[in-house]
């Protein structure tokens, strides 16, 4: 017979992970298309409704004869608390996060110098009217003639029944598409101008429906703002983190203290007011306070990790099939440790399309409860008998139980992933110390052997053959 190999059964496992590594990039191109999938749809949601939402900080919009001007709050305090859900818009399996938030807003406006107050220019330094005609002998003049307050967001259908408090009376707020570049609410405050005010108090109550993302784009001198809301999972972003927040089973609260961020934001309004393609809608970058609702361990990022854990968990069921062959002198065929990595390939296919249908965790539990008894049922035949399945089954069992803690472990994935690496290491360093690989290999190859030699003919039997021969003549 042909003499068994040690080596070629390394190489030959070796090829198998390969394989199976193969497998893993394309179930991860599979999860990477329903989550492509997923954004489409949630795309499709928002043009159909209201998408993510940005609140430019209100600020004063003064006409003139000269053109028009800007004046920013020289405090703003915002205080907006938002009511997440999740089951409000859905298509299919797939469910938009959406929320209803109200933005209170407090607002001091400095209007000493409102009648001498410098055009906007353009970045070249000219000015509207420098562009529309020549300087003329008398410049127009720079006396205010209106006066409004400007309320604008990135998706205007989410907004409605704005109330605007300007010195204890209420003003109505109208759409407006012609004032400037983009759609806006105004709120007409001439009558500041008659009353000659040098400093006027706004307080506006804003409605504001969007869906994923909420964020502010700070103005003026001093910024502040806080957002409650019922949302266990914010995920805080953009350009400044909040300086205070507090995240409970009940949904959290934040801080910004964000005045420093308004001076960008200043000239790029500013901007967009004298050349319409800086505006939002054409790319301006503003710098904004964002908070998404998300989900921070939703299904594909959840499956994605999940994966990346996937060939140490065939390293050690290779590995443990391997000694219990080359110890307990079995053989094991290349196909049926091909036919183990499969079921361990089902399982990732399995764990997503039922974490689409039902909560992350049982869906795991389905997928690793079905893959761990598959395997374990055909490894008592594989490894000749029941006591090794079982041994066999609870060592995979244990795996996908501690690959469960480290997915859950939001924001320690890396340091529990690395600890159990390492552990790993140190059991198989540990329980092979004293094993001579070498000698081993001789052992298992003699088992083999002897396991497939023919048995020698005993005395009895041969005493019948010569007995029957003897007749025979």
């Amino acid at each position: 017979m042909q003499k068994y190999h040690l080596t070629l059964k390394i190489i030959t496992i070796g090829v198998l992970c390969l394989m199976f590594a193969i497998g893993l990039g394309i179930i991860s191109g599979i999860v990477k298309e329903r989550e492509g999938y997923h954004r489409q749809v949630m795309d499709e949601i928002k043009s159909a409704h209201t998408g993510d939402q940005t609140v430019i900080t209100p600020f004063l919009l003064v006409q003139s004869d000269a053109g028009y001007s800007m004046i920013f709050a020289d405090k703003s305090e915002f205080a907006t608390t938002a009511s997440v859900q999740d089951d409000q818009y859905q298509r299919g399996i797939y469910h938009a996060i959406s929320y209803q938030a109200t933005l209170n807003s407090q607002q001091s406006f400095d209007l000493t110098h409102i009648n001498d107050l410098p055009p906007i220019e353009n970045p070249k330094g000219e000015t509207q009217e420098d562009v529309a005609k020549p300087t003329p002998k008398n410049p127009p003049s720079k006396v205010a003639k209106k006066v409004s307050l400007i309320i604008a967001t990135s998706d205007m259908r989410g907004i409605s029944s704005v109330s605007v408090n300007v010195g204890g009376q209420t003003l109505p707020a109208k759409l407006v598409n012609n004032t400037l570049p983009f759609k806006h609410l105004a709120v007409d405050v001439s009558h500041l101008l008659a009353e000659k005010a040098t400093t006027v108090t706004i307080n506006s109550d804003i409605p504001v429906a969007g869906i994923d993302s909420f964020n502010i784009v700070p103005l003026g001198e001093q910024f502040s703002a806080t957002l409650s809301s019922n949302w266990q999972e914010p995920n805080f972003s953009g350009d400044a983190l909040p300086n205070e927040k507090s995240i409970t089973n009940q949904g959290f609260n934040a801080t910004w203290q964000a005045g420093n961020l308004s001076q960008d934001n200043q000239v790029q309004l500013t901007t967009c007011l004298y050349d319409a393609t800086y505006c939002p809608n054409a790319g301006i970058s503003y710098r904004k306070l964002d908070t998404a609702f998300v989900t921070t361990n939703d299904t594909y990022t959840k499956t994605d990790r999940t994966i990346k854990y996937a060939l140490l968990l065939i390293v050690v069921s290779f590995g443990t099939m391997f000694l219990f062959e080359v110890i307990k002198g079995l053989r094991i065929h290349p196909i049926q440790y091909g036919l183990v990595a499969s079921a361990l390939l089902v399982f990732y296919v399995l764990l997503l399309s039922l974490a689409e249908q039902v909560a992350f965790g049982l869906a795991y539990l389905i997928a690793s409860v079905a893959c761990v008894g598959l395997i374990g049922w055909y490894t008592c035949y594989v490894l000749a008998t029941a006591k090794r399945g079982v041994m066999f089954s609870a060592i995979l069992a244990s795996l996908y139980a501690v690959f469960y803690v480290v997915l859950s472990a939001s924001g320690l994935n890396l340091l529990l992933g690395s600890l159990f690496c390492f552990a790993l290491i140190a059991i198989a360093m540990y329980t092979t110390r004293h094993v001579d690989w070498y000698a081993l290999g001789d052992k298992a190859q003699e088992k083999l052997i002897d396991n497939v030699k023919p048995s020698k003919p005993s005395q009895d039997n041969a005493n019948q053959q010569g007995d029957n021969h003897e007749t025979h003549v």
